[in-house]
């Protein structure tokens, strides 16, 4: 009985912890470190290893996590370089997912946990507001100003989280529609998320994966004709931006003329754009030379820096591209382990009921589309969220019962 109880106890301290964890993700890194630790430790204590080995089993996600994890290991074993240590330990944040999974968390403790991560960004969200409106100053955020108010994190990762909280209250609003109050209340935070985003933040990224999930949105209400009602509206609200919002319109045009001159730029450490076109252009070239199974795990760098030798581009570990990385390193084979990581969420969110199925697969389309301009599984608090997120809203798992 001690034991059971203790094990109960164990698990919560797990549960609260995922909560702690949603609160702690738009804020300062130590906050969300200190949760990963309660996270693991309620998890190692609560044991029931059966029942966690039957739930893991039974979810694709997790066996995938764990096929990715498996890829690069055998990646350390070829290749030249010093920083299999580094990609190992940023994309050993798989294993969160099925940790997570293995809780197997009711609908209560799946919204509670969702429900913290909103709070803290709608925290973030006031901040930002204040700070545009020069209410409050700027210099107490690192990197922040009136034209670009961020908070704790950089623009690129307050942008792409306050659409993700928006996508989020979007969603749990649904649930609240005989509850006017409370509907409304989150239908108005999530809209003024959605301005943050767009009209204050220089955050492109986040203003791409806001484009696609309205486009999804409308595709659900719509199913005939919602994707292109979806896309008229996004370009409207592009529109819009471009018009009404000095920091949109700064953006846009910097990213056009940036684009093209880059043929006649490369190199440039002062264009955002050329740097990364730069690193794509540089990263196809490695992948070309190593088509079938890259250059393992801890070669990347060193094969970056070879390809840029004799010319001003600097070396890099991180083409910002997801898919990009994933190939140089593990050749087509690695590409298409994490598009399979990909279709088995997409695959185990359409399982879940109808809330947890839109935002599995919202997020999924979130970060196939952040990926192509980031390597997410490199940036902590992205790659944190990924596996949170996802372990939540797929953790619920109908299990068959055990073999006598």
């Amino acid at each position: 009985m001690n034991g059971q109880t203790f094990s109960t106890r164990a698990r919560n301290t797990a549960v609260w912890g995922i909560t702690g964890l949603g609160f702690a993700l738009p804020m300062p890194t130590a906050w969300t470190n200190i949760m990963l630790l309660l996270v693991l430790a309620g998890w190692v204590a609560c044991g029931k290893w059966q029942d966690k080995g039957r739930a893991i089993r039974q979810a694709p996600a997790a066996i995938a996590a764990f096929a990715f994890i498996a890829l690069v290991l055998v990646g350390l074993l070829y290749g030249t370089g010093s920083h299999g240590g580094h990609y190992l330990t940023k994309y050993a944040s798989l294993l969160i997912l099925p940790l997570v999974l293995s809780l197997q968390l009711d609908a209560n403790e799946r919204w509670r946990a969702l429900d913290a991560f909103c709070a803290a960004m709608t925290i973030t969200l006031a901040l930002s507001i204040l700070i545009w409106l020069q209410w409050l100053p700027a210099s107490l955020f690192n990197g922040s100003s009136a034209d670009n108010p961020i908070v704790f994190k950089l623009h690129i990762t307050h942008g792409f989280f306050m659409v993700l909280a928006a996508f989020l209250l979007g969603v749990r609003a649904q649930q609240f529609k005989t509850e006017r109050a409370k509907y409304w209340l989150l239908v108005v935070i999530s809209g003024l998320m959605l301005i943050n985003a767009l009209f204050m933040v220089k955050g492109r990224t986040g203003q791409v994966v806001l484009a696609l999930l309205l486009i999804y949105l409308f595709h659900l209400r719509f199913p005939r004709y919602g994707l292109l009602i979806g896309a008229l509206c996004a370009g409207l609200l592009s529109a819009s931006a471009y018009t009404v919002s000095p920091a949109f319109k700064e953006r846009a045009d910097l990213a056009l003329a940036e684009t093209a001159r880059w043929n006649t730029t490369r190199g440039d450490p002062t264009s955002s754009i050329g740097v990364r076109l730069d690193y794509y252009a540089t990263t196809l070239s490695i992948i070309k030379q190593h088509p079938l199974i890259g250059v393992g795990t801890k070669g990347f760098a060193d094969a970056y820096e070879k390809q840029v030798e004799g010319t001003k581009l600097p070396p890099s570990n991180n083409p910002h591209n997801q898919y990009l990385l994933v190939t140089a390193q593990y050749g087509l084979l690695g590409l298409g382990m994490l598009l399979a990581l990909y279709g088995a969420c997409f695959y185990q969110a359409r399982q879940q009921s109808v809330h947890f199925a839109i935002l599995g697969s919202g997020i999924l389309l979130a970060y196939a589309a952040g990926n192509l301009f980031n390597s997410f599984m490199l940036d902590f608090a992205e790659r944190v969220f990924f596996v949170w997120g996802l372990g939540i809203v797929l953790s619920q798992q109908a299990l068959r019962p055990a073999k006598p």
